[in-house]
């Protein structure tokens, strides 16, 4: 069992309610590790709730009433940097995705995800490593093909060998 102390402190952050309860209860009953701390509805809440409660990981949509995530992922990170931001969406379009990092979003993951690979993913964010879904992340390769100077056959190369998970 994992003590309390030991425990990843996370903040759920949804205007879908039902959706938001279900994944607590099943960060809870699948990890003796996370622990969730709040659930919010919106950016402003989120906002109030992170500079209070300073978890160690915020799982947030990006589209919210009040303040959208990437506003609130903005003014988190302005005064928390250490909070370890994760957008949870379904919305893979290109701006938000870039906005949200932009702002200090520390990931980018689409709803569609495994249970067992969120919890992976939270695990690997506190550990500070970048989590950014397998579709986006070819996504952002391929744009970014036009901006380094490998030739095309190469870089696909490259992508190619990349597993789901990187």
């Amino acid at each position: 069992m994992c003590s309390e102390k030991n425990h990843i402190r996370v903040i759920l952050a949804d205007d879908q309610l039902l959706f938001v309860e279900m994944l607590k209860t099943m960060l809870e009953n699948s990890t003796a590790d996370i622990k969730v701390i709040g659930i919010c509805e919106n950016g402003k809440e989120v906002v109030n709730l992170a500079l209070k409660e300073k978890p160690h990981v915020i799982l947030m949509d990006v589209r919210m009433p009040v303040m959208n995530g990437i506003e609130a992922t903005r003014q988190i990170k302005s005064v928390e940097p250490e909070i370890e931001i994760m957008m949870l969406t379904t919305f893979d379009d290109d701006i938000y995705v870039s906005d949200s990092i932009k702002y200090g979003a520390a990931g980018y993951v689409l709803k569609n995800i495994l249970p067992e690979e969120l919890i992976e993913c939270i695990r690997a964010l506190r550990k500070g490593t970048v989590q950014i879904s397998p579709s986006i992340a070819k996504n952002l390769a391929l744009k970014r093909q036009n901006t380094i100077p490998l030739k095309s056959n190469e870089f696909m190369q490259r992508v190619d060998t990349l597993s789901n998970r990187e």
